[in-house]
């Protein structure tokens, strides 16, 4: 199989599809250093430039499948949720896309705020677009189109990150199964099918001990709901479990500041996967590694966002943590890759 890869970004989404066995010929990204960077990996097919620019994909021959991820801050809950009525809504330009390739098979990532409906359905209503207008414009293009919400700890990845995969194509794939969860159940599937692996845990990546992030006790947020990441706010609740917060940017202030007394705010997450790894870094924000108190470096990130040892990012370090933080785990391509070449197979 021969692939277009859009939003190509650091190239964690193509280094998985490549790994399923699929041979990407083109990929495109706007950002030049995240270019930098895929070059500095030997991803050497991506170009810099814009999606929406047809030329950039004359001359490919057959595209067999076309995958990336639209920017997802028109539709984070953590933004302004302008959603479809928003500048960065990459959805139409992918679809322009589509349309003039013409691939077989489409996988697609976003955010789960995607799915999420405003109160009252008020427009511009994320929910609502994806359901009335996107939805059917993929079920209009090709014979069959679904889509799952799905965290990559399910799949052995060291952090909790929950995004929204649409795969089209000429007929239904098999979903990949989970492959791991929580210790404590993870003999939940003894009765229904395989027992699950464990987790793997930010200590287990890292080979540390004591990662521990902002217990942001005064959030007001409900703590059940899921906020996902943004390039557009500092700080967000996400996770949580009962009535305590976690923060991984913007509300955690250095545990080594002398004003704070509430230490025992910050949650050792050593034993998990970590939360979300941000796409910015701002001042004394987390995540910290205890002992020591420092925050996580890129090349940390980079483990926990499932990018191989050494990967080389490019651009300042601003821009090296924006790159890890924006990018698919790898995981999510190789599975999701393995899932549609074995549909395309039968």
């Amino acid at each position: 199989m021969r692939a277009l890869s859009l939003f190509s970004g650091a190239g964690g989404a193509d280094l998985g599809i490549t790994e399923a066995g699929i041979e990407v010929v083109r990929g495109v990204e706007h950002d030049a250093d995240a270019v930098k960077t895929c070059h500095a990996a030997g991803l050497d097919y991506v170009v810099q430039g814009d999606v929406r620019d047809l030329s950039l994909y004359d001359g490919l021959g057959p595209i067999d499948l076309l995958f990336g991820g639209p920017p997802c801050q028109a539709f984070s809950t953590a933004g302004k949720r302008k959603g479809q009525d928003d500048d960065r809504n990459g959805w139409p330009w992918t679809l322009e896309v589509i349309d003039h390739v013409k691939p077989r098979w489409v996988l697609l990532e976003n955010v789960p705020g995607l799915l999420c409906h405003s109160q009252g359905c008020a427009a511009p209503c994320p929910g609502c677009y994806w359901r009335d207008e996107m939805l059917p414009a993929f079920r209009a293009r090709f014979p069959w189109a679904d889509f799952r919400k799905l965290n990559a700890s399910s799949y052995g990845v060291p952090q909790h990150r929950r995004r929204v995969f649409l795969v089209a194509g000429p007929r239904p794939i098999r979903w990949p199964d989970a492959t791991h969860g929580d210790p404590a159940k993870r003999a939940q599937g003894g009765l229904f099918g395989r027992e699950l692996t464990p987790w793997v845990s930010v200590g287990e990546a890292l080979g540390i001990d004591g990662v521990r992030m902002d217990g942001g006790r005064n959030s007001s947020a409900n703590p059940r709901q899921e906020r996902p990441i943004t390039t557009d706010e500092p700080s967000y609740p996400i996770g949580g479990r009962g009535n305590q917060m976690l923060r991984v940017i913007g509300g955690g202030r250095n545990p080594q500041d002398p004003t704070i007394g509430h230490l025992r705010s910050y949650r050792d997450l050593t034993d998990e996967p970590s939360t979300p790894i941000p796409a910015v870094k701002i001042g004394n924000a987390g995540p910290w590694v205890c002992p020591g108190r420092r925050r996580l470096t890129v090349a940390e990130c980079a483990t926990l966002q499932d990018f191989p040892a050494g990967y080389l990012f490019q651009g300042t370090k601003t821009a090296q943590y924006r790159q890890v933080g924006n990018a698919w785990p790898r995981t999510f391509g190789r599975v999701l890759g393995a899932a549609i070449a074995d549909a395309d197979d039968r």
